[in-house]
């Protein structure tokens, strides 16, 4: 969609809508109005930002930020069918850029200066946009939901399996340490190539993740993958409290290795 305004000004944007079969899930209501809440409460350049929020004849909606590039998903699975690695400065700059926009997020208040403890809970590939030539950007606040408040209904895991964190998989209260795991299962994968909890059915890698630890013989050495290998501790105790900071990698930036190769070109979302 494009906003115009007066001299000529226009803006290109996302309208995001519910489905007509799900209008009248009340449930489905309250996670859309839930989403477009609390991503607007976030203003921070590596999270999409949602401008207005409203309803017409065709029902609820939000616009947002159109970002123009890929997602983690779709260079991981390019990376796989070429048999390739991303240099590893690459996973370093996507890696802060993705901990920035967590960080903002969790350290979120609200207009009297308290915590609001807001967590993603489906931090995943999907959910990490690469704009051409800006930082990633944490995107979908469609499960998020304020620190404490566990599951949305009770003994239903929200998340991605493959993604999640043990205190997700046990459906336990969730903090910000929650999205840190998941971000640095995101981290080891783009490192190693590999899932760090693989299994043949769901309830399988839903057991590896409670009881097993990822191989962290596989993450490079070094200080500045010391944080990957905190953040990936079962407990979360162990974890560091925050996303930052992170030691910024001395590299090109990573627009130069990604969006000059053909195919993440000339894609938006």
């Amino acid at each position: 969609a494009r906003v115009a305004g007066s001299g000529g000004f226009e803006k290109i944007c996302v309208v995001k809508r519910i489905l007509p079969q799900y209008a009248s899930d009340p449930d489905f209501v309250r996670m859309f109005l839930d989403e477009a809440r609390l991503t607007a409460a976030i203003r921070h350049g590596n999270v999409a930002q949602v401008f207005d929020m409203g309803e017409c004849e065709d029902g609820l909606y939000f616009a947002m930020e159109y970002v123009h590039g890929v997602d983690l998903r779709f260079v991981l699975h390019t990376l796989a069918t070429r048999e390739e690695r991303m240099p590893l400065e690459h996973v370093l700059t996507i890696g802060i850029g993705a901990a920035a926009g967590l960080h903002a997020a969790h350290e979120r208040k609200d207009r009297e200066g308290r915590p609001l403890g807001i967590v993603h809970r489906d931090v995943k590939p999907s959910n990490v946009f690469l704009p051409a030539g800006r930082p990633a950007k944490i995107m979908d606040f469609g499960v998020a939901r304020l620190a404490g408040l566990g599951t949305t209904t009770a003994g239903v895991v929200v998340g991605t399996p493959n993604y999640m964190s043990p205190e997700q998989v046990a459906a336990g209260e969730l903090d910000g340490r929650s999205d840190l795991f998941s971000a640095g299962l995101i981290l080891y994968e783009l490192v190693t190539g590999e899932k760090a909890f693989q299994a043949d059915s769901l309830v399988s890698i839903m057991y590896k993740i409670l009881h097993e630890a990822p191989d962290l013989g596989l993450i490079p050495d070094g200080r500045q993958w010391e944080r990957l290998r905190a953040v990936l501790a079962r407990a979360s105790r162990a974890r560091p409290r925050t996303a930052t900071p992170m030691p910024e990698p001395a590299s090109r930036p990573i627009s130069d290795g990604i969006h000059t190769a053909s195919p993440f070109r000339g894609r938006g979302v």
